[in-house]
């Protein structure tokens, strides 16, 4: 028995210092943009992922997320409708995980401010490795507005990789 939870002790160890450390982005997500005459819609999706265990006081692996951000046009005749989505997906191989993931809605006063206005959290988990979160919002013309995302799946031994992707969409 001692030498079992040795042999678990340096594993993990092992696991943990080869991870890597966790941070607010991923530096090579995917980021995509789409527009028409009505819209603008932004995607970022992050490479799959191990996550790290239990970083930041997660409940299991934390993975990284990204953050994408639009700006209501200054010529718009309105406000804008803003609309924030987020999915979690951890791919699925012997089993479930279970999974959560928090994204936060940021508005912020111009295109080019890094301190938002106000900001709200949106949060979905999930027996069955997937879940997703959406948030509205109305913006002034010339504000701008920010999804981050990142998320959490279940900690065990050959647990598959998961991955974050964001979503805002601007309607003027």
């Amino acid at each position: 028995m001692r030498k079992s939870a040795a042999i678990l002790a340096a594993t993990v160890g092992v696991t943990l210092a080869t991870a890597g450390g966790a941070s607010a982005d991923v530096p090579d997500a995917k980021v995509q943009t789409f527009s028409s005459a009505t819209q603008t819609y932004q995607v970022c999706d992050t490479p799959y992922s191990y996550g790290v265990a239990f970083q930041y006081g997660a409940w299991g692996d934390y993975v990284d997320g990204c953050t994408v951000r639009l700006t209501c046009p200054a010529t718009a005749r309105r406000a804008c409708r803003v609309v924030s989505d987020a999915s979690f997906t951890s791919l699925v191989f012997d089993r479930y995980s279970k999974v959560t993931q928090n994204a936060r809605l940021r508005v912020f006063p111009t295109a080019t401010s890094n301190s938002p206005i106000w900001w709200r959290d949106r949060s979905c988990s999930d027996p069955y490795s997937y879940c997703e979160s959406t948030d509205t919002a109305h913006i002034s013309p010339g504000q701008s507005a920010s999804t981050q995302c990142n998320g959490v799946r279940e900690h065990y031994a050959g647990a598959p990789q998961a991955t974050n992707a964001c979503y805002i969409t601007m309607l003027y």
